[in-house]
């Protein structure tokens, strides 16, 4: 009667699960959400969308898990990992200050970033740089110069590691 009066679709819809029960099987369900997960993919949208698929991987990208930092240890090599896991000295080729990173401060290769901006000048195209940069680039980047396949990072360069203390801070 609803159809009848106002002739909405989603009345139409309804009054043919009423009165043709067949729509109800598990059939005919599983072949409606077929189509409907066709016609999304035709259309591009919802999740074949790629504006949201972007955003959705965005938010995944933002969690961080154990089995994700697990992966990130595993993908670093070898060498990397020695040297996080070692106590490090850095040099600011700006001020020339010589500092050491402590393998406690330190997990990921991304950890280093908020380290290195205490040792830069908050006025400085250096600072600027890094304190922009993606966390993909700078983890990179770094991974190079641990790897001696590059001298310096936003003016910081690797200069040992395991280092003897009462050596730098004299």
């Amino acid at each position: 009667m609803r159809y009848d009066v106002y002739q909405e679709e989603g009345d139409r819809v309804a009054l043919s699960f009423w009165t043709n029960p067949s729509n109800n099987t598990d059939e005919a369900i599983q072949r409606r959400i077929k189509l409907s997960h066709a016609n999304s993919k035709k259309n591009c949208t919802g999740f074949n969308n790629s504006e949201n698929q972007r955003k959705n991987g965005n938010k995944g990208g933002k969690v961080i898990s154990e089995s994700k930092i697990e992966k990130f240890k595993e993908k670093r090599g070898e060498k990397v990992s020695q040297i996080i896991q070692n106590d490090s000295v850095w040099k600011n080729k700006e001020t020339g200050e010589i500092f050491i990173v402590k393998a406690n401060e330190i997990s990921l290769i991304y950890d280093f970033k908020a380290i290195f901006l205490q040792h830069l000048q908050p006025d400085s195209l250096n600072f600027s740089l890094l304190k922009e940069s993606k966390k993909s680039n700078f983890s990179s980047l770094l991974s190079r110069v641990l790897r001696n396949d590059r001298k310096s990072l936003y003016g910081i360069s690797f200069i040992s590691s395991q280092p003897e203390l009462s050596q730098y801070t004299n």
